[in-house]
């Protein structure tokens, strides 16, 4: 492999900055390659923040501790989202039922789990294939002398972000603890839908090698546009300058 030209390509890799240009290649551009700042926030990026939080409130709870009406209390106190950033009232409403539903069924199979060996723990490791630094914030990693697992939770179900969390995932559990975990799931709250990948040896590292290569190669230096996927767009404080009508009429036709 030969790296082109881009000035990006040989940058660290940061999964959160991955999963942003996963989310909209646009945003992305703008934020760090033209290094334009916005105050502007999304109702799914608070919720997200919310959600890591009662993550790591609920897995720090000591088994006998954990409960139903405990993870109801602990979403309610670090549910603190302004309602003007959602459509209406009733949307507000809607999200906030719909995320306590989620995480309540989603939390009661691990009433009984000691808490992981990580959590929301940043590791940092050199992929010598790729030339760089790929950096990880692993929100929950559950280990024993087998084996270990894997677990993130998001907000939507975007498969091209579990699609590159799955090959960070894989490249950085080989080459930082020398193994593969047995499992990676990954929980969407939106959906309640929970994605399963068993990784099985040195085709997934070779693809999760591939995979990291060509999206490094492909950074955006210029203006690039997502057209699958309009979760971003509503109130993205670039849609005037991505021709926001354009794109929603081209996602329409996919």
């Amino acid at each position: 492999m030969e790296l082109n030209n881009n000035p990006l390509a040989s940058a660290p890799i940061k999964d959160y900055e991955f999963e942003e240009l996963m989310r909209c290649p646009f945003k992305y551009y703008k934020r760090h390659v033209k290094g334009e700042k916005s105050n502007s926030l999304h109702w799914r990026q608070m919720v997200q923040y919310a959600v890591n939080h009662v993550i790591n409130d609920i897995y720090s709870l000591p088994v006998e501790a954990r409960s139903q009406a405990r993870i109801y209390e602990i979403i309610h106190t670090r549910w603190k989202i302004n309602m003007r950033l959602f459509e209406s009232k009733a949307h507000y409403n809607q999200i906030l039922a719909h995320v306590t539903t989620a995480l309540l069924d989603h939390f009661s199979a691990d009433f009984a789990k000691e808490p992981p060996l990580f959590l929301f723990e940043t590791f940092s490791t050199w992929i010598e294939e790729l030339q760089t630094e790929l950096s990880m914030i692993f929100q929950v990693v559950e280990w024993s002398e087998q084996t270990f697992v894997i677990k993130k939770i998001l907000v939507d179900e975007d498969s091209d972000v579990i699609t590159v969390f799955k090959h960070m995932a894989i490249l950085f559990s080989h080459k930082a603890f020398a193994r593969l975990p047995s499992r990676i799931e990954i929980f969407s709250v939106l959906s309640g839908k929970t994605t399963i990948i068993e990784p099985k040896g040195t085709e997934d590292i070779t693809q999760a090698i591939d995979y990291l290569w060509l999206t490094q190669q492909l950074l955006p230096t210029n203006p690039y546009r997502k057209t699958n996927s309009l979760l971003e767009c509503n109130t993205c404080p670039f849609n005037a300058e991505c021709h926001f009508t354009e794109v929603k009429q081209l996602a329409r036709a996919l």
